[in-house]
């Protein structure tokens, strides 16, 4: 959570909220469905995510960003045809691995989660994002 961006007194509040989940859901956890970690970790996510929903300020949550320069032009004109190249090599990927990687990245789904909504096995899910990213490593090779 702190990497994340939010304040240690709201990412320990979370924490805590997580743990106290947890032992209120323990009888719910499918050992079949995911492991323990996947599953505590999204009982995490979906808590910063209704946490975000409530507030109306995220200058309360977040952490100030430090000051920067303002970016030239050509750092900005860079930038937005760096993001354009990304939207292509997304949307040239087989419509199954452009599909769970919007939903791993862009909707912020667990696995299990993306698995469940497409009606998938898990190692599909994975082996497709894993494919997808590949896949996009290789034709983004040069702007790294």
């Amino acid at each position: 959570m702190l990497r994340l961006g939010l304040t240690d007194s709201v990412a320990e509040e979370l924490a805590q909220d997580t743990l106290f989940a947890v032992w209120r859901k323990a009888d719910q956890f499918d050992p079949s469905r995911a492991k323990a970690a996947g599953w505590i970790f999204s009982i995490a996510r979906n808590l910063r995510v209704d946490l975000l929903r409530r507030e109306h300020s995220r200058r309360e949550i977040f952490q100030p960003e430090a000051a920067s320069d303002p970016l030239t032009p050509e750092q900005e004109m860079k930038i937005l045809q760096g993001e354009e190249r990304v939207r292509q090599a997304v949307d040239a990927l087989p419509g199954e691995q452009a599909d769970v990687l919007r939903l791993s990245f862009f909707e912020e789904l667990s696995h299990p989660e993306i698995a469940l909504r497409l009606a998938l096995p898990l190692g599909t899910v994975k082996s497709r994002i894993r494919r997808a990213t590949v896949n996009l490593r290789a034709a983004l090779d040069d702007l790294a």
